[in-house]
């Protein structure tokens, strides 16, 4: 049906149209946001107790094993200590000259005819002095096999920043000519 309404438009009766965006609306949101608002409060104080309840927990146990602590902290700086020494020990290990397997190296690089005298170590040095003789009159290269054995063996040289011959002195002793020889070298 059509209705016709001819009173003027300040007159006539209009409906409304329905605004939620009016200031109205708002009012009923209200009480759940406060509601809410509410909720989350309570939450986080509850939450607040319970981590206040955990901390109080694990300080009393930090508290009770401060004992073992320091007992660890002992220990811990007794370790360090003695891992020190270990290490230590090891470069003095690293760094010492095996004395028994270079002599045992010199006797079976000693050549027949060729004899030391003295062997003696004085701070770096080494000096090994010793004798040849021969009926074929080749002492002198005796001495110098004796010193090239000893060079090329590589455990026996590792030790060594240089090995050479000092000196030869060639003396007649009853008839035969006798090399005495002085070996030097500095330990590395």
């Amino acid at each position: 049906m059509i209705e016709i309404n001819l009173l003027p438009h300040d007159l006539r009766v209009s409906k409304e149209k329905k605004s939620y965006l009016s200031p109205k609306y708002f009012l009923y949101l209200i009480p759940p946001i406060a509601g809410v608002i509410l909720f989350i409060h309570l939450l986080l104080g509850l939450l607040w107790l319970t981590k206040g309840f955990q901390l109080g927990l694990l300080e009393r146990n930090w508290q009770r094993l401060a004992p073992q602590r320091e007992s660890l902290e002992k220990f811990r700086q007794q370790y360090e200590f003695l891992s020190q020494d270990a290490v230590t020990a090891q470069q003095l290990l690293k760094e010492r000259v095996e004395w028994s397997k270079k002599l045992n190296k010199i006797s079976l690089d000693l050549p027949n005819g060729v004899w030391l005298n003295d062997i003696s170590v004085s701070g770096k040095n080494v000096t090994i002095r010793g004798s040849s003789v021969s009926l074929k009159k080749e002492g002198i290269g005796l001495i110098n096999r004796f010193m090239e054995n000893l060079k090329k063996d590589e455990m026996f040289i590792k030790d060594f920043s240089n090995f050479e011959l000092n000196s030869i002195l060639v003396r007649n002793i009853g008839g035969y000519d006798t090399e005495e020889f002085v070996l030097s070298a500095t330990l590395k």
